[in-house]
């Protein structure tokens, strides 16, 4: 079936990107041509911290249980903690043993003395982290009370917003005003004024939404559609859906997004599908396959190189992002669930070139 059957568009294709996107200021670390790289392995309970481009491993540090999502401001990294038993959407919840609710919580991760500086608490079983273009509050959903709590990265709480049943993802707006947050029950998207902390809208989003994520220039969402099999486009402006992309591949289930530097493409994991794909401006799609069940994603600074997380293969796979070709694959902890590429810490050293 060719690519323009599959691409299905409410409106127009140009509004699945936009027209007139810019490129972000270029990252301290990436002129300095190197980065750091962190997978939080949810089974052994500890992150894998390597040096890039250099693929590098220089550490595996213990950080509680159950370690996923992942936001980072500067020289320090928040990740998702829970005491929740690790189940499938099919899993009969009743049968499984019950939650340690005490390890449950955010834990604060100081990438230059590569250790656990301290745990925010107050919320149940996190998955998926935001935290404001400021650095002062990290947003998290709260699978167990269909809330998102606000807190401040002192400690504070700053109450939560009810959202829709199952809230898992979340992603901050370029400028900070808008937070938007997926729930899979109900399929539905939750978008909230950060200053008011009011629900501005919520609206039907496919099947399962995943993850969420923006453009650079914030005038485009886009949210996964695991069940659905879709990449969903959001003018944020309106807060409405302007595209519904299927996406390619044998049994594909959207997971987690990415979106180039210049806006000109949106890169998606396929968990049980095995694949990274690129959906181009024009509605072409490109695949290759990663990892088994990859789930996160994060590119390099310079927008060159994507990372995915593999769960099932306990790797991380490193793709050209430009002629989506498999370049390199990187050992990690238990089961890879979320990464995150950040700053090169103080006093930290690297190679620019890979070995």
């Amino acid at each position: 079936m060719k690519i323009a059957k599959l691409w299905t568009t409410v409106l127009a294709i140009p509004l699945l990107f936009g027209c007139d996107q810019h490129k972000p200021a270029e990252p301290k670390q990436a002129a300095a041509g190197c980065w750091r790289l962190y997978a939080a392995n949810e089974l052994s309970d500890d992150i894998t911290v390597i040096d890039e481009p250099s693929h590098k491993v220089v550490g595996t540090v213990k950080v509680g249980k159950r370690p996923r999502g992942m936001a980072i401001s500067g020289n320090t990294l928040y990740i998702a903690l829970s005491g929740w038993p690790i189940a499938g959407p099919a899993t009969d919840e009743d049968k499984l043993p019950p939650p340690d609710k005490s390890a449950d919580g955010i834990g604060v991760f100081d990438t230059a003395q590569m250790k656990i500086v301290k745990v925010l608490h107050g919320v149940s079983n996190p998955e998926q982290l935001a935290i404001s273009p400021d650095g002062s509050m990290v947003y998290s959903p709260d699978e167990d009370a269909a809330v998102v709590h606000f807190i401040g990265t002192d400690g504070s709480d700053h109450g939560a917003v009810k959202v829709a049943p199952e809230p898992e993802g979340v992603a901050i707006s370029p400028d900070g005003k808008q937070l938007y947050v997926t729930s899979e029950g109900g399929g539905t998207v939750t978008v909230i004024d950060t200053a008011s902390q009011e629900v501005v809208k919520s609206f039907s989003a496919g099947d399962r939404p995943r993850s969420v994520t923006f453009s650079p220039d914030g005038k485009r969402a886009y949210v996964s559609s695991e069940l659905g099999g879709q990449l969903i486009a959001i003018d944020t402006a309106t807060q409405s859906m302007t595209a519904k992309t299927p996406i390619t591949g044998d049994a594909p289930k959207p997971m987690g997004l990415a979106v180039a530097a210049d806006g000109k493409a949106v890169f998606v994991s396929t968990g049980r599908g095995g694949t990274l794909v690129r959906v181009g401006q024009d509605g072409s799609q490109k695949a290759v396959a990663v990892g088994a069940r990859p789930w996160g994603i994060a590119l390099s600074p310079d927008g060159k190189l994507v990372y995915t997380a593999n769960g099932q293969s306990n790797d991380l796979t490193i793709v050209a992002g430009g002629d989506m070709k498999e370049v390199g694959r990187i050992k990690s902890g238990g089961r890879p669930w979320g990464v995150k590429v950040g700053l090169v810490p103080p006093g930290a050293t690297c190679k620019v070139t890979n070995p």
